[in-house]
């Protein structure tokens, strides 16, 4: 009788190896692809945090906005990104159409683009204070008195600004 051989062949190591290696291989490329998505999620959401600002400053201006385009540069996130604000007309002479774009280098393509829409007000307060009329600038933009709630829940007029 031949005695038992115990232990793997090299042939049996050799297909072990390689299937090693191509596990491995397949491990490290979705770990890279991985930290690669995470890059592109974070540039992602800082770039629409710039774009949401701008879409805001944008709307929050009290003057009624000219069509054109204007880019500059923003810090924010200890980085340098570049936006682009186009103000267009619409089919509504009443409503202007915002769009901004956010870049992360200058020529590069939009990692973020918004489309926002900012509407004329028609209120007496805001024709008043757009047209110049004497006495209307202390109105709010909707014509009404402003309030304050202070911590027990009582309101007063708000302070003049």
């Amino acid at each position: 009788m031949k005695p038992k051989q115990r232990g793997f062949t090299l042939l049996e190591v050799m297909v072990a190896l390689a299937i090693l290696a191509l596990t491995l291989g397949a491990m490290i490329q979705a770990g890279g692809a991985s930290a690669r998505n995470v890059a592109m999620l974070r540039d992602r959401t800082l770039a629409s945090w710039v774009a949401l600002n701008k879409v805001n400053e944008t709307l929050l201006l009290r003057e009624w906005p000219d069509p054109g385009s204007h880019a500059d540069t923003v810090t924010f996130g200890n980085r340098e990104w570049y936006w682009e604000v186009r103000i267009g007309k619409t089919s509504d002479p009443e409503l202007r159409r915002v769009e901004v774009a956010v870049r992360d280098q200058k020529d590069a393509a939009p990692l973020v683009e918004l489309i926002a829409f900012k509407g004329r007000s028609g209120t007496d307060a805001d024709t008043a204070v757009d047209q110049g009329k004497p006495g209307e600038g202390a109105k709010t933009a909707a014509g009404a008195k402003a309030t304050e709630r202070n911590k027990s829940g009582q309101t007063h007029p708000a302070a003049k600004q």
